[in-house]
């Protein structure tokens, strides 16, 4: 297989997150790194609504209804709720301790690291979703790279917003894009997601769109754009996510991803072993 990453590193700068903030270098090195992902590797062909496509690029954002069936919801649900996870959203900034979700669980959020969710051939087959694979490729320019996923309770009520509830933009990429699955029913009050759209671009201003939901529902956005999570008032809120990019970015190695890559048979031995799924999935196999 093509080392695409280290065609791209080999010219890249040193590795440091806050350069996905400069607007003229996502937009030169986007191209740059398209131009060689589309001549390397090539194009899934498109499978994806051209209205979809429009609505994402001037928006940011994209939201589906029953994205997953009730069932499969509750059978990841149950799952992760048997599984071991960190206290914090992701478990590089957590006390490195393993514990399960509880009713006196002390924590303000529960995040589950990527290698457990990888073991579920429900989550590859959303992951290699060809329609939203194909939506993502017009997106960023080129067929993209999973590089995180994980999965989080929020569990604390009536706390002072911290963190990811305070409006922020992700330094994942040049350009990327965060897939979401609302993993309990989300109302106002369950810590909603909140997405300023057009802001996507690098504008301060843009239109507030406060995503309410049943279990199942799935938010594909471009979270440079001014987000947040509301705080929690009442009950609890899990949701599942993972991130579409350019290449094995400087984010992989700033979260420490590569703790929990997986074995290469743990992904296909449930789904399709191909050019692009390997290239998908090379930055989570060992």
């Amino acid at each position: 297989m093509i080392n695409i990453d280290e065609l791209i590193q080999s010219s890249n700068e040193q590795k440091n997150v806050f350069k996905y903030q400069d607007l003229y270098l996502r937009s030169s090195n986007t191209e740059r790194i398209n131009s060689i992902i589309n001549r390397d590797l090539g194009k899934i062909d498109e499978n994806h609504s051209k209205e979809l496509e429009e609505t994402l690029k001037k928006d940011g954002i994209l939201v589906f209804e029953n994205f997953i069936d009730t069932e499969t919801v509750d059978y990841i649900v149950k799952k992760l709720c048997n599984s071991f996870g960190y206290n914090a959203h992701v478990p590089k900034y957590s006390d490195r301790q393993l514990r399960k979700i509880s009713d006196d669980y002390q924590f303000q959020t529960l995040s589950y690291p990527m290698n457990q969710l990888l073991e579920e051939k429900i989550i590859l087959d959303k992951i290699t979703n060809r329609d939203i694979l194909s939506l993502v490729q017009s997106y960023l320019g080129c067929f993209p790279t999973l590089y995180s996923l994980n999965s989080w309770w929020y569990t604390k009520q009536n706390q002072e917003p911290y963190g990811t509830q305070k409006n922020h933009r992700d330094l994942d990429d040049y350009k990327f894009l965060a897939f979401f699955i609302y993993l309990t029913d989300v109302n106002e009050d369950n810590s909603p997601h909140v997405f300023y759209k057009g802001t996507q671009n690098g504008n301060e201003i843009g239109i507030p769109l406060k995503v309410i939901g049943k279990a199942g529902t799935a938010i594909l956005a471009d979270t440079f754009a001014l987000h947040r999570a509301d705080p929690l008032i009442r009950g609890n809120r899990l949701v599942c996510w993972w991130r579409y990019g350019l290449y094995v970015n400087d984010m992989y190695y700033h979260d420490e991803n590569y703790n929990f890559k997986v074995d290469s048979d743990t992904i296909f031995g449930k789904i399709e072993k191909n050019k692009f799924n390997d290239h998908l999935f090379r930055a989570v196999i060992k």
